[in-house]
């Protein structure tokens, strides 16, 4: 059995800064249709991000040791590819304070 290579449908931006920002993940799906997100942190500084409803927010981790310590920390220049649960729309985003960073989100199917 061979794994589609990633189709990419729509791509959206969030900005993030210390302050927890959203938006809505790009594309129309059908139900029960599986979505694949690949995430970029294009921007200088740690971005943590979190997938959820309408009223996701996200945690920025701290620089102590602690569990448990923020949502998932997207490093610099770091691209990732999750598989976004049913019932998750949004993604979420916040920096340490003072940091800001650029989060790309790029939705579509296959790996």
């Amino acid at each position: 059995m061979s794994i589609p290579p990633f189709t990419p449908i729509a791509t959206g931006t969030l900005a993030v800064t210390e302050t927890n920002a959203r938006i809505l993940l790009p594309g129309t799906y059908q139900s029960g249709q599986r979505r694949i997100a690949r995430v970029m942190n294009s921007g200088n500084s740690v971005a943590f991000i979190e997938f959820g409803n309408s009223s996701v927010s996200a945690t920025a981790g701290g620089d102590t040791s602690a569990s448990p310590d923020g949502s998932m920390p997207l490093l610099p220049g770091v691209v990732e590819v999750f598989t976004v649960l049913h019932g998750h729309t949004h993604l979420a985003g916040i920096c340490q304070a003072g940091a800001t960073s650029v989060v790309r989100v790029t939705m579509g199917e296959g790996e």
